[in-house]
């Protein structure tokens, strides 16, 4: 089950990644604490969730984030996929669009792998 998607900032590649507030809930039982998540190979990453004390609850994952977007070679408004699996697990899948052709045709998004 996808929880969210988003295209990523400059801010997320360079210091922490800003999950959207309607995802929160997913993630508040984890506060303070590492939310293991499986990259598309099936490795994992920690991933530190934290929210602001007071005022509006704006939701990061740091951790090992950063060095996530490094292995991958992330960059500005990479599309990230964040998906919820059956047994409280999460995946993540990181696409970007491209201006490559398969058999003639455009593609629009392909697999970001590794750099």
């Amino acid at each position: 089950m996808e929880i969210f998607s988003k295209h990523l900032s400059e801010t997320d590649i360079s210091e922490r990644l800003s999950i959207p507030a309607h995802a929160l809930h997913h993630f508040e039982m984890f506060e303070g604490q590492d939310v293991v998540v499986k990259d598309w190979k099936d490795k994992t990453w920690k991933f530190r969730f934290s929210t602001r004390a007071r005022g509006h609850k704006r939701p990061i994952f740091t951790g090992q984030w950063i060095s996530f977007v490094q292995k991958y070679g992330l960059q500005p408004y990479d599309l990230l996929i964040f998906n919820k699996l059956e047994d409280d697990q999460f995946r993540i899948q990181m696409v970007r669009e491209t201006d490559r052709k398969l058999f003639g045709q455009q593609l629009m998004w392909i697999q970001v792998d590794q750099a």
